[in-house]
């Protein structure tokens, strides 16, 4: 009986390594650079970035610089919800119609994003505008 009872925790804690909690705190400090943008897998360069600081968010498109004001995550839905107050953009020159598109790709998902979760080291914001995956830029503060 023993070995049931171990072969079943050992299966809830592998299942449970891929996600993590999700929460403000987690990600006070913290980078995240865009590898996808909902079906475009191939970001350009440089890529979208997101940066936390408290309960604000900020970065850039491609064409693009962001603001995010007074975030909420609910960490007790599965996934976690994430709201915010407002999101702020302002557009920089940026001629190439395949950047656009991206841009308006990653700000149309970030402004309708209804969840946001950490799944096997990387950030998942998803929402009715699309999916972004972002991998975390390690030695950012």
């Amino acid at each position: 009986m023993a070995r049931v009872w171990a072969s079943v925790a050992l299966g809830l804690a592998v299942s449970l390594v891929g996600c993590q909690a999700t929460d403000l705190h987690a990600l006070d400090g913290t980078q995240w650079r865009a590898v996808r943008v909902d079906d475009i897998v191939a970001v350009p360069a440089p890529p979208p970035m997101l940066t936390f600081r408290g309960r604000d968010a900020s970065g850039s498109g491609l064409c693009s610089t962001f603001t995010i004001t007074t975030i909420t995550i609910d960490a007790a839905a599965a996934p976690p919800r994430f709201g915010f107050g407002s999101l702020s953009t302002t557009t920089s020159g940026c001629f190439n119609e395949e950047l656009q598109r991206v841009d308006r790709a990653f700000l149309d998902a970030l402004s309708r994003a209804q969840t946001i979760e950490l799944v096997g080291g990387r950030l998942v914001i998803d929402g009715p505008g699309g999916t972004i995956v972002f991998d975390r830029v390690q030695g950012a503060s």
